[in-house]
């Protein structure tokens, strides 16, 4: 017998919101503390127009990357006009 496809919640399978965040709070520092990690280029895109994330991190990975390039891609491009 096929069981029904029903959605839970993040709260139903035991994960509260302050662990959720406090999760994605440490895989972004665990990101930048590894950072020096790549042999190879990096660039890191952003865009300052977000009102959802703030770029800092994006700006800060740039830094701590060995061949890190940032681009803020809020900017109309050159390529998107073509």
């Amino acid at each position: 017998m096929k069981r029904k496809a029903t959605s839970r919640s993040l709260s139903d399978r035991g994960v509260t919101r302050a662990r959720f965040t406090a999760e994605l709070a440490g895989s972004g520092q665990r990101c930048l503390d590894q950072a020096h990690w790549p042999e190879l280029p990096v660039l890191v895109l952003y865009t300052s127009a977000d009102i959802v994330v703030n770029p800092t991190g994006a700006v800060e990975l740039a830094r701590r990357l060995p061949q890190g390039e940032i681009h803020d891609n809020s900017a109309p491009s050159d390529l998107m006009a073509k």
